[in-house]
């Protein structure tokens, strides 16, 4: 779990043992938003407007219910940035915006990063699940692009928001896996 700044900056992260099978429990969930309230309320951040981004799609068994009393203002918007299966776009930077989206669906595909040399847009699916700030799906990506081009361990943009890049990698950290071992 990453907590970021609008500006990328990482202000907490947190690590903790569950089952590797990508489900968030809600046992997970509850920690979670325990973690993001007791930061919040340390830091006088409690009015502010949260975005959380689960890396992948919820589950049958998860549940957004842990979620709906974090905030008394209920400010926090939930979405799920799915890596596959997406869509590979082919084209001209030019002629694209970061977002691809069908009519007034919930769902999107983000193209943060344009390969020039050969026209492809490799893309991520964003799926909004809960909105209480009813953020439009292109304010959404523009946001979400944006967050792929903040500070990482390298001078290149990636595919992955930054929440969810930072999150992967100090998740992966290991004796044999030393990319963000000094982070952690």
């Amino acid at each position: 779990m990453v907590i970021l700044s609008s500006d990328g900056n990482i202000l907490y992260k947190d690590k903790w043992l569950t089952k590797l099978d990508e489900t968030f429990r809600d046992v997970d969930t509850k920690k979670a938003t325990l973690i993001l309230r007791n930061f919040l309320n340390n830091n006088k951040l409690g009015d502010r407007g949260i975005i959380v981004m689960r890396d992948g799609r919820m589950f049958k068994n998860e549940s957004l219910e842990p979620w709906q009393n974090l905030h008394k203002n209920d400010n926090l918007t939930y979405l799920e940035i799915i890596k596959n299966p997406t869509p590979i776009i082919y084209g001209s930077n030019e002629q694209l915006s970061p977002l691809i989206s069908f009519g007034k669906s919930s769902d999107g595909f983000l193209c943060p990063k344009w390969d020039r040399r050969n026209g492809l847009g490799k893309t991520r699916r964003i799926r909004i699940r809960k909105n209480p700030n009813n953020y439009t799906i292109e304010q959404i990506a523009e946001m979400l692009a944006v967050t792929s081009y903040q500070p990482r361990l390298g001078p290149h943009p990636t595919l992955h928001p930054s929440p969810i890049y930072w999150a992967d990698g100090f998740a992966g950290t290991s004796d044999k896996q030393l990319q963000f071992r000094g982070f952690s």
